[in-house]
């Protein structure tokens, strides 16, 4: 099995310190071992701080949100739970073997007529076939929060997939939260149980993951020193404390991106998953060979690239492969405005592809890298506290990756903008003498540029925006668009001038200027003493255009709004009957 020396952990050292200082993010807890040793874990800090936890003791106990790799602990929850009651089927729940393979709307009382293709099974849903829309702007906020409770999710569903279908891609592989919050539905359902409480009870605490966390009550009672701060990090570089994602058990997003945890119980778990790939394994543990094979066996080809595939528990790849680290939001955004953050890794230093299976994460405020290298049962997890140049875990997961594979005298290639990213026919040809290193801190530091370069757009807008409309300005009161259940509230301020936030049937989002770059378009913008911190990870996604087309009857009053997003507009109209405002002028002085 692939060891690290110490050496190497000092190069990681160094080399991380330079990614986190050029990301603006203040740390990474990173864990590598395999199914039979612990080998190395540490907390890299951009700088020396008197935090009071200690870097190798307590460092590894640091609790971060880890985003998109809930996905993997809920696929495995599905897995445990279907089998459990297949051992009941002939009685309570007759046939449930086929709960794989038939619609999950015949499970959850609610029906989808699509326009093509069949409705996705619960298979379907935990490896993102059967093209579900995204739907993140209409459960999140701008700024991340949740808008609507779980009961209105099925109808939210029904109504999405009606509107956005024009065409056949639809019904092909798409990457999204809200088929897992199906299956978190489902798992309910038949469990009798909330999705937290049946994880916790069926997975996290067989493998004594007892500093992973599904509920608010419990992550409230766990001391200051273990939680890592959230932060976000503006076009400056400066990151600045923001409010953790709560995304718990109790709200309808929990399923897709809500669960809390660090590094040691991540090891745990992994530890066990490969432990249960072994042809000698042991089904003593709550990880048996035949639920770790139902999570990491491919079920999806990508037919651009034979070495890729999805599964239940994420992408599987290679080591060489330029789908490594898919699920970052380095990826997301290189592959829509760049090529920086889309290197190639070599092979090993044997000139031999390495198998791999990778999940990523990311909500506001967290980033969280999980790569389990299948051909020699070796584990990397980077676990970091802050959004917005930088996805510092995916850059630091690969340096590690790097490191364990590829030997010392490796050739490193200083790689500057122009230069070929993707290894040449000579490279792909597996001879050691092919083999190279990328300067992934380089890569860092032009990945931050490009994404500054795609932050001020946003930054443009604000700075064009003016208080005051040459026209009639919007009348107060609530914009609804009762299809997607979603609304903005219209008040003046004394202050801003007008302010605006978006509604749902659960909460609402913090309050944004509305300012108007011209008669006929206004945006959603920070507050005066306020940046682009305020805003949430899918301003690089769902979010992406924060601008609210403004639509005027022939007396040139403000009647509605329109926000432009894939594939169909959201059309916000003025409701004639409002609640009365308490006070017609809101000053954000008091």
């Amino acid at each position: 099995m692939t060891t690290l020396k110490e050496s190497a952990c000092e190069r990681i050292n160094q080399d991380a310190r330079q990614i986190l200082a050029i990301a603006g993010t203040p740390e990474c807890a990173v864990w590598v071992g395999n199914c039979t040793d612990w080998q190395w874990q540490t907390t890299i800090r951009s700088q020396d701080n008197d935090r009071e936890r200690d870097n190798h003791k307590l460092g590894h106990l640091t609790t971060y949100c880890i985003g998109s790799v809930t996905k993997v602990f809920v696929a495995m929850g599905a897995i445990i739970l279907l089998e459990q009651l297949a051992e009941a089927e002939g009685t309570v729940y007759p046939e449930l073997h086929k709960v794989w393979t038939e619609s999950i709307s015949a499970h959850l009382n609610f029906v989808v007529k699509r326009k093509f293709g069949r409705d996705p099974t619960l298979s379907d849903i935990l490896c993102h076939n059967g093209g579900l829309v995204s739907m993140n702007d209409f459960i999140l906020g701008p700024d991340g929060k949740v808008l609507i409770p779980k009961a209105a999710f099925l109808e939210l569903v029904q109504q999405v997939t009606l509107e956005i279908h024009p065409s056949k891609e639809d019904s092909t592989w798409r990457y999204n939260n809200g088929g897992y919050i199906l299956a978190g539905l489902l798992i309910e359902k038949y469990s009798h149980q909330d999705l937290g409480s049946f994880l916790k009870a069926n997975l996290f605490d067989p493998l004594g993951m007892d500093l992973t966390f599904v509920d608010r009550e419990a992550f409230s009672c766990c001391p200051a020193q273990f939680k890592a701060q959230a932060h976000v990090v503006c076009p400056s570089g400066s990151p600045t404390v923001v409010e953790s994602p709560d995304y718990f058990a109790d709200t309808v997003v929990f399923a897709a991106m809500g669960i809390y945890s660090c590094t040691r119980d991540l090891a745990f778990f992994s530890k066990a998953l490969l432990a249960a790939l072994q042809p000698d394994s042991v089904d003593g543990s709550v990880l048996s060979y035949n639920r770790a094979i139902q999570l990491c066996h491919p079920r999806i080809d990508f037919c651009d690239d034979a070495s890729i595939s999805y599964t239940y528990g994420g992408y599987r790849t290679k080591l060489d492969s330029k789908y490594l680290g898919h699920h970052s939001l380095n990826h997301i955004v290189a592959e829509a405005y760049g090529n920086m953050s889309n290197y190639q890794l070599s092979p090993n230093s044997s000139g031999q592809s390495v198998d791999v299976l990778y999940h990523g994460g990311t909500v506001t405020g967290f980033e969280c890298s999980l790569y389990l290298l299948l051909d020699d049962s070796t584990f990397v997890i980077a676990l970091s506290n802050a959004t917005g140049l930088v996805d510092t875990s995916d850059h630091i997961s690969r340096l590690i990756l790097q490191e364990l594979y590829l030997s010392v005298g490796t050739t490193s290639k200083q790689k500057g903008i122009g230069h070929r990213l993707f290894r040449s026919k000579k490279q792909r040809a597996n001879k050691p003498e092919s083999l190279h290193k990328v300067d992934i801190v380089q890569m860092a530091r032009l990945g931050a540029q490009e994404r500054r370069r795609y932050l001020k757009r946003f930054q443009k807008d604000i700075d064009q925006a003016s208080h005051v409309s040459q026209l009639p300005v919007p009348r107060e009161g609530h914009y609804v668009d009762h299809r997607f259940r979603q609304g903005i509230f219209v008040q003046h301020c004394s202050i801003e001038g007008l302010v605006a936030y978006v509604k749902g049937d659960y909460n609402t989002s913090k309050t944004f200027r509305m300012a108007f770059i011209s008669d006929g378009m206004a945006v959603l913008a920070p507050l005066h003493d306020e940046d682009l911190s305020v805003f949430g990870v899918d301003i690089f996604a769902d979010w992406e255009s924060l601008r609210l087309k403004v639509c005027r009857n022939y007396q040139k009053q403000v009647i509605g709004f329109i926000r432009e997003r894939a594939q169909i507009g959201v059309s916000y109209t003025l409701e004639l009957e409002t609640e009365a405002l308490s006070d017609k002028t809101v000053s954000l002085s008091q």
